[in-house]
């Protein structure tokens, strides 16, 4: 029998044939199960959660952005109109007055008591709260009714920026959040760059007279004295807002004693040291007094205080040139 010339390559040819064919095999596999994905994704109504972390790392989770948020401290609402929820709120605590329009929505009370009833009237998707003001009774009675709860409590600058990123997500304003939260950190960055090879001055923050009250270094307003070069008295402390005792500070004896309030108070606030007219901050006239909204609230307007604080501080340091005390 005559062997056919061609015979046994044609199984060499489909062999070859098979192994091109199997990868387009496999993609037209691939895109049977991922095009209806992709598309049923895209569909309307369907969306995936919306995640964000909260700043005790608490995960909030959402079906849909936020619609209806209700603000309970000054400083979130402040956060909430910089994320770009002007026109998600619905509620605010009371003393939310920036900006001016949150003079025009409702308030829900304060620290000490939130009207829970007219809360939920407002039927609220999302409600943003001050950590350290949170009572566990509130907290409690927004879990029972479904309420996501994100718990504000920024320490720095830095987490004050981060806030804006993830309330900005949760809102579902992203751009204008990354956008205002990087406006922070690009200020951040130059004072650090300015002031970081600075002498060190030493500051007392006074946030209450009677009794006396401080903040420690987790604090966005401690942070604010560090860019600038100072090094906030008490910052070890344990609590948040300790109590300390006067004959500490004299003791310190700080540079600059720093408060907030408006300038017709100056004369209440610091009244005790003008007494002791031996201390640094008193006989060097560094008695510094910042808005009190601006320097109490974690919020991006704590920075535009930034200008003034250092210059403040520039000033110590010129004078201990001028007398000597350094190069």
């Amino acid at each position: 029998m005559t062997q056919n010339p061609h015979q046994g390559q044609v199984p060499g040819k489909q062999r070859r044939s098979n192994r091109r064919s199997a990868p387009r095999c496999l993609s037209v596999l691939l895109l049977s199960v991922l095009l209806p994905l992709a598309v049923l994704l895209a569909a309307p109504g369907v969306r995936a959660d919306v995640i964000a972390l909260d700043d005790l790392g608490i995960q909030i989770r959402l079906p849909l952005p936020a619609r209806r948020v209700v603000s309970l401290a000054p400083h979130a609402t402040e956060l909430l109109y910089a994320a770009g929820g002007a026109g998600h709120i619905v509620g605010v605590s009371r003393f939310s007055d920036y900006p001016p329009a949150a003079r025009q929505l409702p308030q829900l009370g304060d620290a000490n008591r939130i009207d829970l009833e007219a809360l939920f009237a407002l039927q609220p998707d999302l409600v943003v709260a001050w950590r350290s003001a949170l009572s566990p009774a509130v907290t409690l009675a927004l879990q029972r009714q479904g309420i996501a709860v994100f718990q504000s409590e920024p320490q720095t600058i830095e987490a004050i920026a981060t806030s804006l990123e993830r309330l900005g997500h949760l809102l579902g304003e992203d751009r204008a959040a990354t956008a205002a939260a990087g406006a922070m950190r690009h200020q951040v960055t130059e004072l650090r760059q300015r002031y970081r090879q600075r002498a060190p001055v030493s500051v007392f923050y006074q946030v209450w007279a009677q009794p006396l009250i401080t903040l420690n270094g987790a604090q966005p307003a401690s942070d604010l004295i560090r860019l600038c070069g100072g090094q906030p008295l008490f910052a070890d402390a344990h609590l948040l807002a300790p109590t300390v005792d006067p004959e500490a500070v004299l003791a310190a004896d700080p540079e600059v004693i720093l408060s907030a309030g408006q300038p017709a108070e100056a004369g209440w606030i610091f009244e005790r040291w003008r007494g002791f007219p031996q201390l640094r901050a008193v006989a060097g006239g560094h008695l510094l007094l910042l808005d009190g909204d601006r320097l109490s609230r974690a919020g991006p307007r704590l920075l535009e205080l930034a200008p003034t604080l250092c210059e403040a501080l520039e000033a110590v340091r010129r004078q201990r040139r001028r007398d000597g005390l350094t190069p």
